[in-house]
C-alpha cells in the first residue's frame, strides 16, 4: 500500500506546551526498502513538531470511492523521523512528485525519512492486523 501511494495524513504532537496531536496531509514516495520520503517546509507546524519530537505516525488509506470508507483498508506507521540529506532520497521524491522539483530548491525545505517502528493494518471493518 506504501509504495502505491502519494500521500498521507502525518501526525506529530505540537511543539508548543499543549503538547496535543496535529496532523496534515503530505506528499510521500518511498525508498527501493519501502522507508517513507517526505518534502517538508521548515516553516510548517509539522516540522516544528517533529524538531522538537522526533516520532511521528504516517496514516495512508484505501478508502476514496467507497460509500462505506470502514470497509477500506488503510495502514498506520508510527516511525522515527530523521532530516536526510541524500541525493537518491531526493530524485526518489521527485520522480514521484515532479510538481515538488521547484521546492527541493527552496532553502526552507529538506527531505525527511521516516524508520517504520510498527505497522498497523486495517484491511476493512473487522480486519485488523
Amino acid at each position: 500500500m506504501l509504495r502505491s501511494t502519494d500521500r498521507a495524513i502525518l501526525a506529530t504532537i505540537e511543539h508548543t506546551a499543549a503538547k496535543k496531536p496535529y496532523a496534515s496531509l503530505v506528499m510521500v514516495a518511498c525508498r527501493q526498502d519501502s522507508t517513507p520520503i517526505l518534502l517538508l517546509s521548515g516553516l510548517a507546524e509539522h516540522t516544528q513538531n517533529i524538531k522538537e519530537n522526533q516520532q511521528a505516525s504516517l496514516l495512508i488509506d484505501r478508502t476514496a470511492g467507497l460509500d462505506n470508507p470502514l470497509t477500506g483498508s488503510r495502514v498506520t506507521l508510527p516511525c522515527n523521523v530523521t532530516k536526510s540529506e541524500a541525493e537518491s532520497d531526493r530524485q526518489r521524491f521527485i520522480n514521484r512528485h515532479s510538481s515538488a522539483t521547484d521546492y527541493t530548491n527552496f532553502s526552507d525545505f529538506s527531505f525527511y525519512t521516516f524508520a517504520i517502528k510498527r505497522v498497523h493494518i486495517v484491511a476493512g471493518f473487522g480486519h485488523i492486523h
